[in-house]
């Protein structure tokens, strides 16, 4: 239940927050002066409300943002591989760790898998579209395949309410 609390009051106040960083541009500059701004864009509106403090705040979050992000797409997919392996869902290999107790290779393909769809971008126009469109696909499979789930589980439960919101949801993925 705390966990449950917790990520409803998280969500509200990035909701919140998100409303207030979309309104405050446009309570600030007009709509020519939005289009010309330099990124990252609300460094530069916070310096025009408060001083530079405000864009020092921003690009300090940013930092960290991209610290996380980078971390994240390191570190997840190669704990992943490794615990797959130590299920036997891939090979051992995948499974070896350093003497540190980091997944090598795992790190390594990982790593080098991600670099190398981060220089595609490099040589396409529609970068953000391609990436978009790649994600969007990933998740839709997830999404159909937790549906899927529902359906038999629900069938099995014979809970009929949840079987027909799982077939919902799997035509709807579809």
């Amino acid at each position: 239940s705390d966990a449950q609390q917790a990520t409803i009051i998280g969500l509200l106040c990035l909701l919140f927050i998100y409303i207030l960083a979309s309104l405050l541009p446009y309570g600030v500059l007009s709509q020519s002066e939005l289009a010309s701004i330099s990124q990252p864009a609300m460094a530069n509106i916070l310096k025009g409300v408060v001083g530079s403090w405000g864009a020092m705040l921003i690009n300090i979050g940013l930092i960290i943002s991209i610290i996380g992000s980078w971390l994240s797409w390191t570190m997840l997919p190669a704990e992943t591989t490794m615990l797959m392996a130590k299920d036997g869902l891939l090979p051992k290999f995948w499974g070896k760790t350093n003497s540190k107790k980091a997944p090598t290779y795992s790190l390594v393909l990982t790593a080098a898998l991600t670099n190398l769809f981060l220089l595609t971008f490099l040589f396409t126009d529609y970068a953000y579209q391609f990436a978009y469109s790649l994600c969007t696909a990933a998740i839709l499979i997830c999404y159909l395949l937790v549906g899927i789930y529902q359906v038999q589980f629900s069938f099995q439960q014979k809970d009929h309410k949840q079987m027909i919101i799982g077939g919902i949801a799997v035509v709807f993925e579809l």
